[in-house]
């Protein structure tokens, strides 16, 4: 028997098909249950909607008062979804989703669903996909990709409140700049002992030490501008260690300083003494605490003004000094080989002018026998003049040895006073011997001193 309802119907009670006992308003036992549209309720309030048109069937939870699709809920102990049959998707009780045949892993920790477009999602681990994030960070560390391109792990940055501080290095792109906003600049070592250091094409042009207070320039220093630049320390060239004086300069090469005037106008050197005292500036050349080089402008005694004096140890050098009277130059004295001259040029030691040559030579004790008494070079010079003096005791006789040679033969002469006494034991000769030039003296006693003054041309 079949119902048929030409115009709207309803049942006040239940309505069962495929059962004559319905436990719900409706209940269909057995075969299958086609729905073209129902709405449940049909007019108003919330409710269970299912309609179709010619290509797809739906299902929704919807208010018809608010016409406001509401949450639709499945109760039950597993939610599985088929395609013609075939399980596609599956959620378990647990909350677990797998893909695909029943069986399918749902997933471990860590993992996500890939696909390829044309098969069942799989679960993989992350890391195992390029782009996408795997690992994690320490807290305060900003993070960063690996160089694997596909795990996060922690940057060189640390961020404790406002401050940041970088393990590394941190480079600027070409034109970028550093830039402050406040007044002061601080750059800081934090340890004692610690040095900043400027570098160039990886090389250290700069180092500002800590320890010692000093900055090391590897390079040239370039100061350009108008102003004043000024050390409160000590300054060295050439040495890291200018404890000497406020200026030192040390170097291998010559000249160690030099002064000049590009503009023509002198080059000089001032140096003033404005203590108001009797001091006066001086230059002093000192060597193993030895005073081998002084010049000075001002007063040095009542009898000595404007003196220089070149003398090394054991008082050999230059010096030139006033005359006496007390006041002024008076009459210079030069003293070479004395620092203490007593004619207006006097030498102790041998003169050499060009090519000639001004020497004092002697052998004091020529004894029994020949010895030579002076020498010259017969490369440099040709002919030697020997004024000599012959003494033992009141025994004198003084005069001149005449001598030339050619190279490998000497000729000479000699005139002498008479003797004071008498020296016939001695005779002098001129001979060549190593390259020299020698005068002798033959004695048939000992104890004679024999004293020349060479001129040699």
């Amino acid at each position: 028997m079949a119902l048929n309802f030409l115009n709207d119907g309803y049942f006040a009670g239940s309505v069962g098909i495929g059962t004559e006992s319905p436990s719900a308003k409706l209940v269909v036992d057995s075969g299958s249950f086609a729905v073209q549209g129902i709405s449940i309720p049909p007019t108003s309030g919330f409710g269970l909607e299912f309609w179709n048109n010619s290509a797809t069937s739906y299902m929704g939870a919807y208010n018809r008062t608010t016409a406001v699709y509401r949450d639709l809920l499945f109760f039950a102990n597993e939610t599985i979804f088929q395609n013609a049959g075939t399980e596609r998707m599956r959620i378990t009780s647990a909350g677990g989703i797998s893909f695909g045949s029943t069986g399918t892993a749902y997933g471990g920790v860590g993992q996500i669903l890939k696909s390829n477009g044309n098969a069942s999602p799989t679960w993989i681990d992350g890391s195992a996909i390029p782009g996408v994030p795997a690992g994690s960070g320490t807290l305060n560390k900003v993070t960063m990709w690996t160089p694997d391109g596909d795990t996060l792990g922690d940057s060189p940055i640390t961020i404790s409140g406002s401050d940041s501080t970088f393990a590394g290095d941190v480079t600027l792109a070409n034109g970028n700049a550093l830039r402050w906003t406040s007044d002061d600049v601080r750059i800081e070592g934090t340890t004692a002992g610690d040095n900043i250091k400027f570098y160039v094409a990886n090389q250290t042009i700069l180092t500002l030490a800590q320890a010692s207070t000093l900055a090391t320039f590897a390079g040239a220093i370039a100061v350009q501008g108008s102003g004043d630049s000024y050390f409160t320390g000590s300054l060295g060239i050439g040495t890291t260690s200018p404890t000497a004086a406020k200026l030192v300069v040390d170097s291998s090469t010559a000249p160690q300083i030099l002064v000049k005037n590009s503009g023509g106008g002198g080059a000089k050197i001032l140096f003033e003494d404005n203590t108001g005292g009797t001091q006066n500036a001086s230059i002093t050349f000192d060597q193993s605490s030895q005073n081998t080089l002084t010049i000075a402008t001002g007063y040095q005694s009542p009898t000595d003004l404007n003196r220089i004096n070149i003398s090394p140890a054991g008082n050999v050098g230059l010096t030139v000094r006033g005359g006496t009277g007390g006041s002024g130059l008076g009459q210079p004295l030069v003293g070479i080989g004395t620092t203490s001259p007593t004619e207006k040029l006097e030498v102790v030691g041998n003169i050499k002018i060009t090519a000639a040559l001004l020497s004092n030579q002697e052998n004091t004790d020529v004894d029994t026998g020949t010895e030579t008494v002076a020498s010259v070079a017969i490369a440099t010079y040709t002919a030697a003049f020997f004024d000599f003096v012959i003494k033992k005791t009141t025994n004198v006789r003084s005069g001149t040895v005449y001598a030339c040679h050619d190279g490998t033969s000497v000729a000479f002469t000699e005139t002498s006073t008479q003797d004071l006494g008498d020296t016939s034991d001695v005779t002098l000769s001129v001979d060549i011997s190593g390259g020299n030039m020698r005068l002798r003296a033959t004695t048939t006693s000992d104890d004679w001193s024999v004293k020349s003054l060479i001129r040699a041309i």
